[in-house]
């Protein structure tokens, strides 16, 4: 669906813009900020493709069970 797809898109650019947020908020305020990508690429799998990916699964492998009533 393309719902998904964006929402893919959308977590993968925040693991680019985050850091640059992080970078023009340190030069706005002058002070030194730091953000590591790991951790951003972390919270995306985590929080954003691993569910979905389980919820992908299970509709193509028990679509009875992700069936909506």
């Amino acid at each position: 669906r393309s719902s998904d797809l964006l929402l893919i898109l959308l977590a993968l650019v925040a693991i680019a813009a985050i850091p640059l947020w992080v970078e023009l908020l340190g030069y706005v305020f002058d002070r030194s900020f730091a953000v590591n990508p790991g951790a951003i690429v972390r919270i995306v799998l985590v929080m954003i493709v691993l569910p979905l990916a389980a919820g992908m699964a299970v509709h193509a492998l028990l679509p009875h069970i992700a069936a909506r009533d």
